[in-house]
């Protein structure tokens, strides 16, 4: 790795625009921001004090209006490539102070010019950052899956760390393509992939341990907010514990883990401090109604007594 290399690269299929109605001292207020997994890891990579550039598509009248709100974010470097389908909406209603979907569209698969351009795009920006975050796919079919093995191989043939918050068939994409620095999977991504065959521990250590044999390094797994993450550093178990903070919104609360992580990344810490940090951003990131709005002092401050216990096992891990 070359020491001119800065910053993250953060790689997304697309940004949604989230517009939420709440209630105001005179009457009705809506509020108009960018969203998607993608955005709200480089949102949270920017709140944390690293620049970071987020590459994805967008499309249509609302991607003429999502560009400027996620270029608004000055330390973001938005490499907005269009396509001819639109960028996908969400309408929320939390005027009665818990968020409720009203209506949203559906992502659209996204044209073979605008999927060459942002590839290209991509690895450019990643060559001259010190590693790159690869996001999820927006809905099954906007992007093809071969994609994100060929982005991971060519990622680690120029030296690139690749970190990877995915599941299903984009997670064994790139556990196939190259070497992932960092894998992050959650609970309810194995559930909803069919993986885990019920509820129960003993369904989930099977998946874990399965897992972790592909891993070739670190992997983490979240599991709500009530129960402990899960992580193996290298060969060793950790059952991983923050403190348990009053949640004005608990979703997000992966994403925010996975950037402070990755952050910690870059700026050399591993194994138990990386851990804490994650966990660290996590709780924080659950205070707050604003998605990807982390206070750093916060972080900062809940980092020590996030608990980190190792475990002989994934089993151990897990019951812990």
């Amino acid at each position: 790795m070359t020491d001119d290399r800065h910053g993250i690269c953060v790689f997304s299929p697309g940004v949604r625009l989230t517009i939420t109605v709440e209630a105001g001292p005179r009457g009705d207020e809506f509020h108009l921001h960018p969203g998607g997994q993608g955005y709200w890891v480089a949102r949270s990579i920017e709140r944390l004090g690293e620049p970071v550039v987020l590459c994805a598509t967008i499309g249509g009248e609302v991607g003429d209006v999502v560009t400027p709100l996620v270029r608004s974010q000055t330390g973001i470097e938005f490499v907005a490539v269009r396509q001819s389908a639109p960028s996908p909406v969400s309408l929320y209603d939390r005027r009665s102070g818990t968020r409720e979907q009203i209506a949203r569209t559906e992502p659209m698969p996204i044209d073979r010019h605008a999927v060459d351009k942002l590839y290209s795009l991509t690895l450019a920006n990643a060559i001259g950052s010190v590693c790159c975050m690869l996001a999820g796919n927006l809905d099954t079919g906007v992007i093809p899956t071969a994609y994100y093995g060929r982005l991971c191989a060519d990622l680690a043939a120029v030296g690139v760390p690749v970190i990877a918050d995915l599941h299903g068939p984009e997670l064994d994409a790139v556990l196939v393509g190259g070497e992932v620095q960092l894998v992050k999977v959650s609970h309810e991504d194995l559930r909803d992939d069919g993986v885990l065959t019920d509820d129960t521990d003993r369904s989930l250590i099977q998946a874990v341990e399965a897992l972790a044999d592909r891993v070739t390094n670190d992997l983490v797994l979240t599991r709500g907010p009530d129960r402990p993450a899960v992580a193996r550093m290298g060969s060793e178990w950790f059952s991983v514990s923050p403190p348990r903070l009053a949640a004005a919104d608990w979703r997000g609360a992966g994403d925010a883990m996975v950037a402070a992580m990755t952050v910690a990344q870059v700026r050399g810490h591993r194994g138990i401090d990386m851990l804490r940090f994650g966990a660290a951003a996590g709780a924080a990131s659950v205070s707050r109604r604003g998605l990807a709005s982390l206070d750093t002092e916060l972080v900062d401050a809940l980092a020590p007594q996030v608990r980190v216990d190792p475990a002989r096992d994934a089993a151990a891990a897990i019951t812990f």
